[in-house]
């Protein structure tokens, strides 16, 4: 039996590293063989590392791409497009410039040190229906952090330095607008409460076991 561990250079929405194991052997990859090859890899890891490796192998159906499908239908609805566009460029903004995302992280390990649980910044992606949620959540929970990095005078001199923006990019402007409108984050608590049920359907997605 032979494998092969490596990285493929993707990450997770947390930014962590994704490690993928490979088959290199001439076997079938029968689901016996694969089964095994996947037990094999989850103890030789834990031995490795010393941590508790959990090997979970089941078969989800397409429920996850229903979900999927359903989910990209709902946020269709003219009332939430504009609305979740904001919260993407916020988020995308911050996560674009590096001053401003480690700024973004320093304000929150001080947040979190005081005993206040935060999310870090998310973007989402298609095929994850939850992702838009936890955008949108870490977003909204992060509001105090925000006005400080947007509005608050210490941090005057780190957006001077995005004025001069990439045309295709958001406008330093238009991200002070939205983040200073109470409207926006009054949306942000509505469409969290009508989608959060839908997110209660994690069968794709991280400690979901």
């Amino acid at each position: 039996m032979e494998q092969n561990i490596a990285t493929d250079g993707w990450t997770d929405q947390n930014g962590s590293s994704i490690i993928n194991f490979m088959s290199t052997g001439a076997e079938k990859h029968t689901a016996t063989n694969l089964a095994e090859q996947i037990i094999y890899v989850i103890k030789n890891k834990q031995e490795q590392t010393t941590a508790r490796v959990i090997g979970l192998v089941i078969a989800g159906g397409c429920a996850a791409h229903v979900l999927n499908l359903l989910f990209q239908d709902v946020i269709k609805h003219p009332a939430l497009v504009k609305i979740q566009l904001n919260a993407v460029a916020i988020t995308r903004y911050v996560r674009d410039h590096h001053a401003l995302w480690d700024s973004f992280k320093l304000l929150i390990t001080e947040v979190r040190h005081s005993g206040i649980h935060r999310k870090g910044l998310v973007l989402p992606v298609p095929t994850r229906w939850y992702s838009l949620i936890n955008c949108i959540e870490s977003l909204y929970s992060n509001k105090d952090v925000h006005d400080v990095l947007f509005v608050a005078l210490a941090y005057f001199d780190i957006r001077k330095r995005f004025k001069q923006t990439i045309p295709a990019r958001t406008k330093p402007e238009n991200v002070v607008a939205i983040i200073s409108d109470d409207f926006f984050w009054d949306n942000l608590s509505v469409i969290l409460r009508f989608l959060h049920p839908l997110k209660c359907f994690g069968i794709e997605k991280e400690f979901c076991f």
